[in-house]
This record gives structure tokens, sequence and C-alpha cells, in this order.
């Protein structure tokens, strides 16, 4: 029984480790807004939010209604109940969002040399559409985009970012979102893989080469009812063996 039950255990604990440890940009759990376009083809609205929890202390918000028919509108809203940035759009609208991270313009000072991947999560996605993540150093930027497949982690491999690129010196990060008409979608985190530090701020450098690549990672939550199931049915047993030997 003893050996099942760490068994069990080691197994749990084996899933949640193929998670990589990572640093948040952003997690929603502050800088609350509300945005919504007019129905006029082609307005814009952006906000900014300032918040100690997200990296470089602002966030940047900028919805875009490309079309808009019958009145259809475009809203983008953080959620900091929730911990989500979530997008909707009018049956007959076609917009976008960015979410871009750069310390209100001083710039993020991020050494990524060390790190593996930006990851965007998503909670759902109505359809599927392109994501473009582009970063740079202050001189360069380079971008990398990917389509959505569900819900789950998007990530975005920092060697597929290319050259010239100073992964020792990144001061900005713009996630851009351009569902099709009428899609919805709803990312609870943006966050870095690997190791990062705060640069000292110099410049030139490149970073590496490589193919870019989207996997779906299992949430959290899957892995939590997992091991809930998993101690449920570990108690049964202990309960029956319990009740076995009284007899």
């Amino acid at each position: 029984m003893r050996t099942f039950t760490l068994t069990l255990i080691t197994v749990v604990s084996s899933l949640h480790g193929t998670v990589d440890a990572a640093v948040t940009v952003d997690s929603f759990g502050g800088g609350a807004l509300a945005l919504t376009t007019l129905s006029t083809n082609g307005s814009s609205f952006n906000g900014s939010q300032a918040d100690g929890s997200i990296s470089g202390g602002s966030r940047e918000v900028d919805l875009a209604l490309a079309t808009g028919l019958f009145g259809s509108t475009v809203t983008g809203e953080v959620n900091t109940v929730a911990g989500i940035f979530n997008y909707e759009s009018g049956t007959f609208a076609n917009g976008s969002a960015a979410l871009t991270y750069d310390a209100s313009g001083a710039g993020l000072n991020l050494d990524l040399s060390s790190a593996t991947a930006v990851e965007v999560e998503f909670l759902a996605t109505d359809l599927n559409f392109p994501v473009t993540v582009t970063i740079g150093d202050g001189t360069n930027t380079q971008s990398v985009t990917l389509n959505t497949t569900g819900p789950g982690t998007m990530v975005f491999s920092l060697g597929a970012f290319g050259v010239p690129l100073d992964l020792t010196d990144i001061d900005s990060l713009v996630v851009s979102l351009d569902p099709i008409m009428a899609g919805d979608f709803a990312i609870t985190e943006i966050r870095i893989s690997g190791t990062t530090s705060t640069s000292g701020g110099s410049g030139g450098g490149g970073g590496g080469g490589g193919a870019a690549t989207a996997g779906v990672e299992p949430h959290g939550i899957v892995l939590w009812i997992l091991g809930l199931g998993c101690s449920f049915y570990v108690a049964r047993r202990n309960r029956r063996g319990t009740a076995m030997q009284a007899a």
C-alpha cells in the first residue's frame, strides 16, 4: 500500500515537473482596464496601466477595429479579479489587439540570453488566428508569428527570433493578436521560460537562429484535477485496507 501511494505521488510530481520554470511578464492581476472601439471602420483606442506586478511596471493595450457592420465593436478588458485579458468581437466585427511591455518607454533591460522562450497562455480561443511576438533591444526588433491551436500555451522559441538582436539587453516585448471576424479569446498569462535577469543596458550583439515551435502544454488545473483524483483513489484503498485488517 505504501509503495502504491508513493508511486502515485511520483507520477503526479513528474507530470508537474515537465512544465519549465518561468518568469511572469503579466498575469493580469493588476492594472484593470476596459476598452471598446467605436463601430466606425478604422477606429482604435489604447490605454496604459501601471502596476508593480507587470514586467517593467506598466502595460499598454491597443485595440483596433478594421471593419464593423451594423454597430459591431470589439472590446478588450483586463479583469484583475479573474486574472485574464479578455477580448470579444461583435458578430460583424473584425479587430485586433496588442499588448506592449517596455517600462513606459524606459526599456525593460532584460537579459534573456539564458531564457528559452516567450509563452502566451490561452484560457480560451474561439477560432484559430495568428499571434505575433515581437522583441526589441532598443535598436533592432524581430518577430515570430504562430497560429493558435486552442486553449493552452503557445511557445515562441527565442532561438527563432534570429539576428541582429541582442538577447542580453531586451527593452521591449509586444504580443499582437489578430482574430478573424467575430473571434474571441482570453489570455491568463504571458511569461518567459528559463533564466532571466536585469541587464546592464549594453547594446549590439546577436541572437541565435532556429525554427519557431508551438506547443500546447497542459493547463495547471488539469494537473490539479489529476492529483486530486489520485488522492481520492489512495484514500479509498487505504480505507479498504483498514477494513480488511479489522476483519
